[in-house]
C-alpha cells in the first residue's frame, strides 16, 4: 500500500511542477493548498472569483432563477414567496422576504464544459457549489412590484 502512496505523492509533486510550468498558478496554488491537509478556506477578491468561468457561470445561472423564478412569482420551489407576490396589493405595507438558489458543478463534468472552461479553472475547481442569497423587500405601486435589497454569493469548493 505504501507503494502507491509514494506514487501518487509523486505524480502530484509533478502536477504541481506543471502547473507552474504553464502559468497555471491557481492549479498550483490550489493542489498544494489541498495536499497541505490544512483545511484552512482559501479567500478571493470579487474580480478574482470572476476570472473563473465556473463561477460566473454559477452567478449567471443563479440570477438568472432569480429573474425568471422568485421575481416573477414562478419559483418551483418557493411556493410561500410566490403567493406573497401573487396576493400583494398596490399600497399593502412592504414585505420582507429570503430567498436562494444552488448551482452545483461536479468534477465530473462532462469533457465539453471542461474545455469550455480552460485549464485554469477546470484545473482549479473540483466541486464548485455556489449559494446565492436574496434578501429583498417587496411593494407594489399600481401594476408594478418593486425590489429592493441585495444577492450575496458564496463559494464553497473542496477541491478533493
Amino acid at each position: 500500500m505504501k507503494q502507491y502512496l509514494d506514487a501518487a505523492e509523486i505524480r502530484f509533486d509533478r502536477y504541481e511542477d506543471i502547473f507552474a510550468k504553464y502559468k497555471l498558478t491557481q492549479a498550483a496554488r490550489f493542489l498544494k493548498h489541498f495536499r497541505s491537509g490544512s483545511g484552512a478556506e482559501v479567500g478571493f477578491t470579487l474580480k478574482e472569483a470572476r476570472n473563473f468561468e465556473p463561477i460566473r457561470s454559477a452567478e449567471s445561472g443563479n440570477r438568472e432563477q432569480f429573474e425568471t423564478g422568485a421575481f416573477l412569482a414562478k419559483a418551483n420551489r418557493n411556493k410561500k414567496n410566490n403567493e406573497i407576490l401573487r396576493k400583494l396589493k398596490d399600497g399593502d405595507k412592504p414585505v420582507d422576504m429570503v430567498d436562494h438558489y444552488e448551482y452545483i458543478q461536479r468534477p465530473d463534468r462532462s469533457v465539453r464544459t471542461a474545455l469550455s472552461s480552460g485549464p485554469k479553472s477546470y484545473l482549479s475547481f473540483g466541486n464548485t457549489h455556489i449559494r446565492s442569497t436574496a434578501t429583498f423587500t417587496v411593494w407594489r405601486v399600481g401594476n408594478i412590484i418593486h425590489y429592493l435589497g441585495t444577492v450575496t454569493h458564496k463559494l464553497n469548493d473542496p477541491f478533493d
